[in-house]
């Protein structure tokens, strides 16, 4: 789902604290086949034809009431219209599909078939825009029956179909999940006793759309909601399919899997397992084999601990651990050192033949320290994004304001104030269970979590401004009903107002106009010219440039600053900005560094976002490997930022 308007991030930011995700149980599943057939004679549009009928009546007659089935030849398209997604396919494959996260729309399911060597070759992957998940691997099978193709097609396709589910986090392991579609008819044939779901957490995010060619302005931020499967998290149904819904067990690796707080929803999607041995291939951080000695236990009903029995997988070699043992569906799986020292309890789903990999740390408070870390990153970013929308609500009713239309830069900040309000709340709850997560598992990382106190206290304060200048804005909007009050008055009220609004944006030359035009019109009122000149001779003081090199920080703050953003460019000039910042704050120039600061949020949005395309884009490890330059460079922004943070806070 992608919204084109630019507040619609104010009620997004804010349904992740309020809202949940609704179970949809009358909502039929929209499942699309996107057929690729390889350019072979054998593949002849007679066959493609047939293949696409086939496919059409067996799968509609088996969702039956649940949903409805569509199914696309790409050969028959002109490849100018194709999806973005059918020629991310085309171009990288299948294995693409596995950073696939985009919320909106049904089911796709990708079949390709290739002809070769005098027999066919099927690969297969669906991704569910419910859940903002794919499938977790890509099915390969093979037939020399050319009438065998679609009966074929039609297993790996519904081996996939995975229902969507709705979890609400609760107290203990024991939960009731709601089903979607499960108001249309009977889903007993699609989930049995047994069967696992991964889960995914619905969050909101932002994305930059640029304006149109030759169009001068802005780039707009709009709204997009994305799923991200939980790791280390595997729900299993303990009952058969009952109500709309299936009683269900939640196995985590990690504490406090499901945050309540500042977290839109969860969706759960039930996967494709079957029966078979546990393939476990144990690898570092860096995603090399562990080669330490360590001993893997597994259970199919629950974790090994204790005198539970269990059985000790075989290491083949190079960190590969398989199990003599079938498991249905899922194995719990225990890792442990030769001399005993448990480090990870991770449940692991079955998946025909393949290899599951799973990093694990040989220090336990190192990997309880990772997993906070990344809890804390999180924090960070979706805080950042309620920085974001401040800065445009200021953008926003300042624009609204000078156009004469208070009540609406009134209702709107009003808005903005009460919904980020709430999520300051949400976000600072979720902080302190942070930290005594961190206080009890891993106290090194406690200090950590200062940085994010230190982040909301910002979106406080901002939050504050805000809040002062709405006061100011309603008793405004209040003389102008006022048929009483003289137009000139209402006429000062506004120029101070937009004075004032100038200064929390750092814009002090306007402002100091501002006042001026004030003066101007109270010369014959001493009491105000004297309060208003006291103001203004405050400010101009302030403002005052104390030497040339002050002068120039300054000019590269307001005028080069603001307009970075590209990874190089960030890079090239992330020094001269420290060095624009560390003179201002020498001499003093509050001002100078609250626009930094102001700044700095749309700096680090743009770079942030440009690295994480490269990373998603990357196709090999060289490309990463040249990206690792630019995650350092990614600290170093941070760590300006905070420095801006802590001076202003200390200037206040």
């Amino acid at each position: 789902m992608r919204l084109a308007i630019t507040t619609s991030i104010l009620l997004c930011f804010a349904a992740t604290s309020q809202a949940g995700v609704d179970p949809d149980p009358r909502v039929p599943y929209q499942l699309r086949v996107v057929l690729h057939v390889g350019d072979h004679p054998d593949f002849s549009e007679f066959f493609r034809r047939e293949l696409k009928r086939q496919l059409l009546g067996d799968l509609q007659a088996a969702l039956g009431a649940l949903g409805t089935v569509e199914v696309v030849d790409l050969r028959s398209i002109d490849r100018a219209k194709w999806e973005p997604l059918w020629k991310q396919v085309d171009e990288k494959g299948l294995e693409s599909l596995s950073t696939f996260n985009e919320i909106g729309g049904g089911k796709t399911h990708f079949m390709r078939i290739e002809y070769a060597n005098g027999h066919y070759d099927l690969q297969a992957r669906q991704v569910d825009g419910t859940a903002g998940l794919a499938s977790p691997i890509v099915r390969k099978a093979r037939t020399h029956a050319r009438a065998f193709v679609s009966r074929l097609a039609g297993l790996m396709i519904g081996q996939d179909f995975g229902l969507i589910a709705t979890l609400e986090p609760g107290a203990g392991q024991n939960i009731f999940m709601r089903i979607k579609g499960s108001g249309l008819g009977p889903v007993d044939k699609w989930l049995k006793k047994g069967d696992v779901f991964a889960v995914s957490q619905i969050n909101v995010g932002r994305m930059r759309v640029p304006p149109a060619a030759g169009v001068k302005a802005p780039p707009k931020i709009v709204t997009v909601y994305a799923g991200k499967r939980i790791d280390g998290v595997l729900v299993r149904a303990i009952a058969d399919p009952k109500d709309g819904g299936v009683m269900c067990q939640l196995f985590n690796r990690y504490e406090d899997p499901l945050p309540t707080k500042s977290v839109i929803g969860y969706r759960c999607m039930r996967l494709g397992t079957t029966e078979g041995p546990l393939k476990l291939q144990l690898t570092d951080t860096n995603g090399l084999p562990q080669t330490a000695s360590l001993l893997v236990y597994a259970r199919a009903e629950d974790f090994p601990d204790g005198n539970k029995e269990a059985e000790q997988t075989t290491n083949q070699k190079n960190g590969l651990f398989v199990s003599t043992e079938r498991f249905s569906n899922v194995a719990f799986v225990r890792v442990k050192m030769s001399g005993g020292r448990g480090l990870s309890r991770i449940p692991v789903e079955i998946l025909d033949d393949q290899v599951q990999t799973r990093t694990i740390r040989l220090d336990v408070d190192a990997e309880l320290r990772d997993r906070i870390d990344a809890d804390r990153r999180g924090v960070i970013s979706r805080i950042t994004d309620g920085r974001l929308i401040q800065v445009r609500c200021f953008q926003e009713i300042t624009a609204l304001e000078q156009s004469g239309m208070k009540q609406q830069a009134f209702d709107r900040g009003q808005t903005v104030l009460n919904l980020l309000d709430s999520s300051a709340s949400d976000l600072q709850e979720e902080i302190d269970r942070l930290r005594a997560r961190a206080a009890k598992d891993a106290p090194t990382a406690v200090k950590s979590i200062g940085e994010c106190d230190q982040q909301v206290t910002a979106l406080r304060n901002k939050q504050d401004e805000l809040r002062k200048h709405l006061e100011s804005v309603k008793a405004a909007i209040a003389q102008d009903n006022d048929p009483t009050v003289q137009a000139k008055q209402k006429k000062i009220n506004d120029i101070l107002n937009r004075a004032q609004l100038l200064v929390q944006q750092a814009e002090i030359e306007k402002a100091l106009t501002a006042y001026k035009e004030a003066l101007d019109e109270v010369q014959d009122e001493p009491m105000a010219k004297l309060r208003i000149e006291t103001v203004y001779t405050n400010l101009n003081n302030a403002w005052a440039i104390r030497d040339p090199e002050h002068q120039e920080a300054r000019n590269y703050i307001y005028q080069k600053w603001p307009k970075l953003g590209g990874l190089d460019e960030v890079n090239g000039e992330l020094a001269n900005a420290r060095k624009a910042f560390e003179k201002c704050h020498a001499v003093g120039d509050r001002y100078s560094i609250l626009k930094m600061q102001l700044g700095g949020v749309e700096v680090a949005t743009k770079f942030g976002d440009e690295l994480k395309k490269k990373i998603d884009a990357a196709t090999d490890d060289e490309e990463k490997k040249k990206l690792e330059v630019f995650q350092k460079v990614s600290e170093d922004l941070q760590k300006l930022l905070r420095d801006v943070e802590q001076a202003l806070v200390a200037k206040k």
